[in-house]
């Protein structure tokens, strides 16, 4: 369909629930589902990478305008401030020892507390940190 000789496009966007992100890890999950999908132009993967981003993350770029041109901007500031391996290593071990005791004997309370244990602990072995055995 064109209006005023201009040809107007609709896209429907898919409705994922992605990660917020504030400084932690979230990149390999936004990669997948955004960054790698040729079919969005850059400004729509940076209209989603903004809905995505709070706090620390958010203010690392919140100065750029929502631009084709400043989408590798954006990924750039984030990748250099918050994609650093040891970085990412030391947030899973801090959330580990900062955790909140489970203190509840409830099965969800329980499970729930299980389940952050254990993707803390698969993610610090998909970096590369041996767990099982002290260095």
């Amino acid at each position: 369909m064109k209006q005023n000789g201009e040809a107007l496009y609709h896209v429907n966007l898919t409705k994922w629930e992605l990660p917020k992100f504030d400084g932690d890890t979230f990149w390999e999950q936004f990669e997948d589902q955004i960054h790698r999908q040729s079919e969005f132009r850059d400004t729509t993967k940076f209209t989603y990478l903004r809905s995505c981003l709070t706090r620390n993350a958010l203010n690392a770029i919140d100065g750029l305008a929502v631009t084709a041109a400043n989408y590798s901007v954006a990924i750039e500031i984030l990748k250099s401030r918050f994609g650093r391996r040891d970085l990412i290593i030391q947030t899973h071990i801090r959330k580990l020892l900062d955790g909140k005791p489970c203190n509840d004997a409830s099965l969800k309370t329980s499970r729930k507390f299980y389940d952050e244990v254990v993707l803390h602990i698969r993610s610090l072995e998909a970096l590369g940190k041996n767990l099982h055995h002290r260095s």
